[in-house]
């Protein structure tokens, strides 16, 4: 109990040390911000990008190290994929949702959390995305330092507190790109997700919604 109690200090001391890197905006700025950023998502029909994620266990040192890549074609399209150390994929097209382990589709076994992480990924890239919403308490925050950096940050409420504390997404304005998205569970635990390599309005490849297997990056995008 006093380790569990020291990790999660510990864990809250990082928490607090990387918001103070920002400050709250007032809601009439917010909206702006929200609004202008809507209508550049809304330019971009596809979207293609590496990431890497990180899951940190409160009673664990070593966290959990998985790389992938991601689809994204509106409408309401995007494949989420692991390359490493596992493979498997997330499928949502149109509010449906598949998980395969190559072509052989396996049960649903996403926590409610994580479904919701990969709706308001989608969500943001779809333009759709909104901080008024019933299901948190939003607020957005601006880099004190770098000032093209903005954080959004969602306080779950209701019944989802049983799977989310909050979730953070850090968001470039200028690049109209995802940085980094982040869900804390109500023990401790936390997962990371950065973005790597980030294209707009890439051509992507037939099938790529469905069952298609691909082994690199590259062939997600339409070969002549």
């Amino acid at each position: 109990m006093k380790y569990l109690l020291s990790a999660i200090l510990i864990f809250q001391y990082f928490l607090i040390a990387d918001t103070e890197k920002f400050a709250a905006m007032n809601p009439v700025d917010a909206k702006i911000f929200m609004d202008q950023l809507r209508q550049e998502m809304q330019k971009v029909k596809t979207i293609a990008f590496d990431f890497y994620q990180e899951k940190h266990l409160v009673l664990f040192d070593d966290a959990l190290h998985l790389k992938g890549w991601c689809y994204v074609e509106k409408p309401n399209k995007i494949r989420w994929e692991y390359i490493s150390p596992i493979q498997k994929k997330i499928l949502l097209c149109n509010d449906k949702i598949r998980v395969y382990k190559g072509l052989e589709e396996i049960s649903l076994e996403e926590n409610q959390g994580f479904l919701l992480v990969y709706k308001y990924i989608l969500g943001f890239f779809e333009g759709t995305f909104s901080i008024d919403t019933s299901h948190f308490i939003c607020t957005l925050k601006q880099a004190k330092e770098d000032q093209d950096i903005f954080l959004v940050e969602m306080k779950s409420q209701g019944k989802l507190t049983q799977f989310i504390d909050h979730i953070e997404m850090k968001i470039s304005k200028k690049a109209s790109r995802l940085i980094e998205f982040l869900l804390f569970e109500p023990n401790g635990d936390y997962t990371r997700i950065g973005v790597g390599s980030y294209i707009l309005n890439p051509r992507l490849s037939p099938g790529l919604f469905d069952t298609k297997i691909i082994k690199e990056f590259q062939d997600g995008f339409f070969q002549r």
